[in-house]
This record gives C-alpha cells, structure tokens and sequence, in this order.
C-alpha cells in the first residue's frame, strides 16, 4: 500500500498512482526529479567537453564553445 502523501509540483506537471512504485510523475519542461522537485539548469553541470565553455542558449537548451585550438569533430 503507498503511503498518502502531498507533494508541491510545478503547473503543468501531471502524476499518476502505479501499482509498482506508487506513483509517477511527468514534469513540465524545465523540471526534472522524480516529484519534479528540481528546475532543470542546461549548463549545471557542464556537460561540454575538453574544457568548453557552456553557454545557456534558453531554458531548455544550450551550446558549448571551444577553447582555442580545439574544433568540433
């Protein structure tokens, strides 16, 4: 049995009762956790590689520049 318990969740987010794990939830973009706890940051952590620099593009997206002398392959 899942205990009943309330969770603040961003709008737009929509859960769901499962029978394997209690509940699921789809987050809004921008969100991420599974009750949708954590605002999603496209550069926290840096995912570019061999020391790019990470640039947010919008609150979804980003894009990475490279240090001088390294190219994108």
């Amino acid at each position: 049995m899942c205990p009943i318990r309330r969770y603040i969740v961003p709008a737009g987010t929509y859960c769901e009762r499962t029978p394997v794990s209690c509940f699921r939830c789809m987050c809004s973009p921008g969100y991420t956790g599974q009750n949708c706890e954590n605002k999603y940051v496209p550069c926290d952590p840096s995912p570019c590689l061999n020391d790019g620099l990470c640039r947010q593009v919008d609150s979804l997206s980003y894009e990475c520049q490279c240090p001088p002398g390294v190219y994108h392959v």
